[in-house]
C-alpha cells in the first residue's frame, strides 16, 4: 500500500476527516496541482465529483515517485478538498439566491470538514446576510451509514427472537421505488 493510500485510509474516521487531516496546515505549494471544479459552470444545482476523482487518479499515477513525499500528498489532498469545497459552496449559494431560504443547514458526513464549514459560512455571510447558517457539533457529523448501523444494532438488542426472525426476513419484501416522493 502506498504512503498516499495509508494517509487517507484510516477507517476510524469518515472521508471528510481523512482528506482534511492530510491537508497539512503548514503545507507549501511546492507542487503545481490544479484539479477541475466539476459542473461548476453548469446552470443547475447538480453535483458530481467523478471527473475530479479521475483527475486525482491520473495525477497520482503520473507521479508515482512522489507518493512517498508528504508535501506532495498534502498538496493533492488540499487541492482535492478545495475543488470539492468550491463546487459545494458555489452551488449552495446559487440555489439559495434563487430560492431565498431563511436557513441553510450543512449536515451529514461532509459537515465534518472544517474547511467546508468555514468557507460556506463565510460565503453565506457575504452573499446572503439575512440567511441563518447552522452546522452540527463535530461529534454529530459521523457517517450516516455508521449512525444508521449503530441505531439498528441498538434496536436489534432490544428485540425478541420472534421480532429478530421477522426483521431478518423483511428485507426480502422490499420494493424499491426510484420515483418515491418525500412528503
Amino acid at each position: 500500500q502506498t504512503n498516499f493510500n495509508k494517509q487517507i485510509s484510516n477507517e476510524s474516521k469518515n472521508t471528510a476527516y481523512k482528506i482534511q487531516d492530510t491537508c497539512l496546515p503548514d503545507r507549501q505549494a511546492k507542487y503545481k496541482i490544479q484539479f477541475p471544479r466539476p459542473m461548476l459552470s453548469k446552470q443547475n444545482f447538480d453535483f458530481s465529483f467523478s471527473g475530479l476523482k479521475t483527475a486525482v487518479l491520473y495525477e497520482t499515477k503520473k507521479n508515482p515517485e512522489l507518493l512517498k513525499d508528504k508535501k506532495y500528498i498534502s498538496q493533492v489532498c488540499h487541492e482535492f478538498q478545495q475543488a470539492c469545497v468550491d463546487v459545494l459552496v458555489a452551488k449552495t449559494i446559487k440555489a439559495a439566491e434563487k430560492y431565498q431560504p431563511k436557513t441553510i443547514l450543512l449536515a451529514g458526513g461532509v459537515s465534518a470538514n472544517t474547511e467546508l464549514r468555514k468557507q460556506l459560512g463565510e460565503a453565506i455571510k457575504q452573499n446572503l446576510p439575512h440567511t441563518s447558517y447552522y452546522v452540527p457539533e463535530l461529534s454529530l457529523t459521523g457517517d450516516n451509514a455508521a449512525m444508521i448501523g449503530a441505531a439498528g444494532a441498538l434496536r436489534w438488542q432490544k428485540m425478541t427472537e420472534a421480532q429478530k426472525k421477522s426483521a431478518s426476513d423483511s428485507w426480502k419484501k422490499l420494493q424499491p421505488d426510484a420515483n418515491l416522493k418525500m412528503k
